[in-house]
């Protein structure tokens, strides 16, 4: 499809912390609909009013999603794993409910798929993300659908889920609290809110350039120690927590390098505009409006 100045795009999980976000920085220039639930909260939205909310706990939620008539999905919608949550409803969520949004859009439309730059081996969380683009690549073929996978590197900024790394090393510093960590060898790619929400924007700009499947690297394309995040942090913060290195053991099949390799978003006009640095004083300034 050729994107034109205005586009119907719908979000799923537009209540997540991501889907928020998109929505506050699409609304002003797209028509945008977003899968919600009935327990879903809200309070990240702005612009409510000029949003169509569909409820997947309804019985008749598949049929609202194809009146939409979507342009562009863009499928936040993710279960971590990180509650002991079955096996089952990491299925559910990361793979059969994607595919049902796939089986309600029409030929033309174009799917953006939030995947993961986990590997399969890591958890059942980036085993069932990665299946779910192995299926979804099978069935976008025959349904004229083009199909965008975005393999996510770390992201953080304000009011994201307290239980992720990176916004549990800034709370802790800023409240002066102790930090009981593994030895933080692992290297990571961490990017800001800001530029992965530029990210999204240059892609939907830029539909008409990319091929029927797409599998894009998204991250700040610079990887550093998880130590040296955290001693970052601590830095920009002047924390006093106790920050104690090693206090755990690393995870089993942890990954211990991964890195976006940003060329090719960058070939589509992204440019990174936030230093880590600035990055993290900007998410601290934020929560604290």
């Amino acid at each position: 499809m050729i994107p034109r100045l205005t586009m119907k795009i719908l979000i799923t999980g537009i209540g997540g912390y991501l889907g928020s976000q998109l929505a506050n920085a699409l609304i002003t220039e797209h028509e945008i609909a977003g899968t919600v639930r009935s327990s879903s909260k809200l309070d990240r939205i702005c612009n409510q009013d000029k949003i169509t909310f569909i409820d997947v706990d309804k019985t008749d939620w598949s049929e609202q999603i194809k009146s939409f008539k979507s342009d562009v999905v863009i499928n936040t919608a993710a279960l971590y794993g990180r509650k002991g949550e079955l096996l089952s409803d990491l299925i559910h969520a990361n793979i059969a409910f994607p595919q049902q949004i796939l089986e309600c859009i029409e030929h033309d439309a174009v799917f953006i798929n939030c995947g993961t730059s986990l590997p399969a081996s890591v958890s059942l969380y980036a085993m069932t993300k990665n299946q779910f683009v192995d299926l979804a690549k099978e069935y976008c073929k025959s349904h004229s659908i083009k199909f965008v996978n975005l393999r996510l590197e770390h992201f953080f900024g304000a009011n994201d889920d307290p239980s992720k790394f990176t916004t549990y090393v800034i709370h802790q510093c800023v409240a002066n609290l102790p930090l009981r960590l593994t030895d933080g060898n692992q290297q990571r790619d961490f990017i800001y809110i800001a530029d992965l929400i530029s990210a999204f924007k240059c892609i939907l700009s830029s539909l008409n350039q990319l091929n029927s499947f797409e599998s894009i690297d998204i991250g700040s394309g610079i990887a550093l120690k998880v130590r040296e995040f955290v001693e970052l942090v601590a830095a920009v913060t002047k924390t006093n927590s106790e920050i104690e290195f090693g206090a755990i053991p690393m995870r089993e099949n942890e990954l211990m390098y991964s890195c976006a390799d940003t060329h090719q978003i960058e070939t589509l006009g992204w440019n990174l505009n936030y230093k880590l640095p600035d990055a993290v004083a900007d998410m601290i300034n934020k929560e604290r409006v």
